[in-house]
């Protein structure tokens, strides 16, 4: 991912290797505390992967779709829908960065904003979605861009 770090969203491991027993222990640890949130996910794969020597076993850290962890409110931009559904076409996956949305803060029971890229996927595969409302692109882009910003901060 744009940190470096093995993405979680398509994973197999070898049958009875330690890793993932280690990983579930960790993650128990882990979630106890918000400060263990940054330690988890694509970071604890990460050093899991380091730690059992298994970096050349991975089948390199190619993008999970055309959509870094920085463009998440593309998904939501009805200006970038026909954009991502090009760039769509070359990958098998898409991305949705959950972990950014929810750090952003991003309500997952508001539908994307009509006319978005997200809007668009839900109507062509006919999700029986039942969303109260609609999120506003203005509000959500408001919320990544301070998100964003502050990560931006810590890394400095």
């Amino acid at each position: 991912d744009v940190f470096g770090r093995v993405p979680t969203g398509v994973l197999k491991i070898p049958a009875g290797h330690g890793l993932l027993t280690e990983a579930l222990a960790e993650t128990e640890r882990l979630s106890n505390s918000w400060d263990g949130w940054e330690e988890s996910g694509s970071a604890l794969l990460t050093s899991l992967i380091e730690r059992h020597k298994l970096n050349g076993k991975t089948l390199g850290r190619m993008p999970l779709g055309p959509l870094s962890w920085f463009d998440v409110p593309d998904l939501f931009n009805p200006d970038s829908a026909e954009k991502l559904s090009r760039l769509c076409n070359d990958f098998q996956f898409l991305h949705l960065h959950d972990d950014a949305w929810r750090r952003a803060g991003i309500p997952h029971d508001l539908a994307p904003p009509e006319d978005s890229f997200l809007d668009s996927q839900i109507r062509k595969y006919g999700l029986g979605a039942d969303f109260p409302a609609k999120i506003s692109f203005r509000e959500l882009n408001r919320w990544t861009a301070h998100m964003y910003q502050c990560v931006r901060q810590r890394q400095d």
